[in-house]
């Protein structure tokens, strides 16, 4: 009997397995034949895993659709500049470029189902290839948007029945590809025309439909991914364009500011000309490895990325460099740390790097924005002085703030240490309140008699 009912229950789990497989090969069933036979053999539920992009591949996608369109403006103004302007939803480049990357995006997703780009520019009603059963079978890939002449789905969709009727005849590809999204919409499309035409008799004009509605296919990601990807594209484009001069902007305003305001000091007689030739020398060096930091780093594309990553390793190179000559005005690494002026001075300077480097990266990006209805001059013009500005405003509250800061935690946490600075501040008024009483004493002196007077 137990030799019985443990055949049975191997019987009957044999039997679900059975209908599990057979569920699950019934998952692997596309949504549609066409998608099948037009584009790519994928499941449902991993159709849309397969037409998602992300930020980084967006950009270079369109990337190099720009650079192959318009080569000769990009050398001129730079690859980001125009691909920024031209993929503005109020430019008519916009559309081209959605119809070129749509062939890239296409060609990605569907490789190993064998689709290839026709490279041949006499074959403007083909687009992509492949071989089925011997047999090459062309696409063509249309993409079109919403615009003033095209309001409505049903007037797209008019835009579309144009392409294909421009299109065909010989040498027409057997596949016209579009947008997901827009295929239902040019199906009711010649539906409504093709029983129109059969109504009056138009057999030429009812074939002509019925051929083009066999002939219509998903791409397999709808218009308003590729428009998504358009925008991700020109996002990216904007933080690159910030990232290539984040360090150079930093720059300057190092270069501006510290010597601005340590020939101030020297003017006003509170450093000495050593000093202030010391400061000088500092600001020259820094600002020579901080060029040569930007250089070197606008050649990675890894740094490229982002302009937290390119403006944030100049920013550290100004502030070991600040670090630097401030230890050695201290009189070396030990000397340094046993002053609670250098502690405060380390905490400015640290919250100067951090927020300047903020303000930079966030200011230039809203001058890249201002500037680009101007074009690829106004967004370096406007990135330019978004990041000088914002850089500026965050360094000097940055380090009031952190020095403040520092300030206070050390009252608080080591007062014994933080007092010895106090005292060491007042000696050092003392000093210079002696010296203009001595001043003020030798101005009031009688002025000497020269010759003798009749």
């Amino acid at each position: 009997m137990i030799r019985n009912l443990t055949l049975a229950i191997a019987t009957f789990f044999t039997c679900f397995s059975l209908h599990s497989i057979s569920t699950a090969e019934n998952a692997y069933i596309p949504i549609r034949q066409s998608v099948a036979s037009g584009t790519y053999h994928s499941p449902n539920y991993l159709s849309l895993v397969k037409s998602a992009a992300g930020i980084e591949e967006a950009y270079q996608t369109f990337s190099g659709v720009v650079a192959k369109t318009y080569p000769h403006v990009v050398g001129r103004f730079g690859r980001d500049e125009i691909l920024i302007n031209a993929l503005q939803k109020n430019r008519t480049q916009r559309r081209p470029l959605l119809g070129l990357y749509a062939e890239e995006r296409f060609i990605d997703a569907n490789r190993e189902a064998g689709w290839r780009k026709v490279n041949s520019p006499f074959a403007p009603q083909r687009d992509v290839w492949r071989r089925v059963n011997g047999r090459i079978e062309y696409g063509q890939i249309k993409v079109h948007g919403l615009s003033r002449g095209a309001r409505s789905s049903q007037e797209l969709a008019g835009v579309y029945l144009q392409s294909m009727r421009k299109d065909s005849g010989r040498g027409q590809a057997s596949l016209f590809l579009v947008p997901d999204d827009h295929v239902d919409a040019i199906n009711r499309l010649i539906d409504q025309r093709h029983s129109a035409s059969s109504r009056r008799g138009d057999v030429g004009e009812a074939t002509w439909l019925q051929n083009q509605k066999v002939r219509v296919s998903p791409l397999g990601f709808t218009y308003e991914m590729l428009s998504r990807d358009a925008d991700l594209a020109e996002k990216e484009a904007r933080a690159r364009i910030v990232a290539k001069y984040a360090g150079r902007m930093i720059t300057v305003i190092f270069l501006s500011g510290l010597p601005a305001y340590e020939t101030y000091r020297w003017s006003t007689g509170q450093i000495s000309n050593s000093d202030f030739g010391i400061q000088l020398g500092k600001s020259g060096s820094t600002v020579t490895v901080s060029l040569a930091t930007s250089f070197l780093i606008s050649k990675s594309d890894f740094f490229m990325v982002s302009p937290y990553r390119a403006g944030g390793v100049v920013s550290g190179v100004v502030f070991l460099a600040e670090e630097s000559w401030l230890i050695y005005r201290y009189g070396g690494f030990f000397n340094a740390f046993s002053s609670p002026d250098f502690v405060v001075s380390t905490g400015g300077n640290l919250g100067a790097a951090a927020l300047g480097l903020i303000g930079a990266v966030e200011g230039g990006k809203f001058g890249v924005i201002l500037g680009t209805p101007a074009g690829p001059w106004g967004m370096a013009i406007g990135g330019g002085i978004g990041g000088l500005a914002g850089g500026a405003i965050g360094g000097i509250v940055g380090y009031l703030g952190g020095a403040t800061l520092t300030d206070l935690m050390l009252e608080t946490f080591s007062p014994e240490f933080y007092y010895g600075m106090k005292v060491d501040a007042i000696a050092d008024a003392e000093q210079k309140i002696c010296k203009e009483i001595d001043k003020l004493s030798d101005l009031s002196n009688p002025l000497p008699v020269i010759g003798n007077s009749q």
